[in-house]
């Protein structure tokens, strides 16, 4: 119980300063989950309020964006991480990172 209330003043926290920064929500959560579930899961467990904020800032900010270098962008940066779990995954040998990174 105690472990549940200090998660939450520390996602309220790193959600404050993640409204006014655009980050930080990872940079509170991820060490504080880590301790209790480990690097793998705090970092797939993170990636859920990252997607939901990048998500609602870019739906406020839809009138302002330029799609073209958004999608170039995004494209290009979405290859880069897919290619980077992929070499990751050849020199770890596993094939969980491949799982993770395809949302199989």
């Amino acid at each position: 119980m105690l472990f549940e209330i200090i998660t939450a003043l520390v996602a309220a926290v790193g959600g404050a300063i993640a409204s006014v920064t655009g980050f930080g929500i990872g940079s509170t959560l991820t060490p504080l989950l880590t301790y209790r579930t480990g690097a793998k899961l705090a970092v797939a467990i993170v990636s859920i309020p990252h997607l939901t904020g990048t998500s609602l800032r870019l739906w406020q900010l839809r009138k302002d964006v330029d799609y073209r270098v958004l999608w170039t962008f995004g494209l290009m940066n979405a290859a880069g991480g897919l290619a980077g779990a992929e070499m990751t995954r050849y020199k770890y040998r596993s094939r969980s990172l491949v799982r993770i990174s395809y949302f199989r």
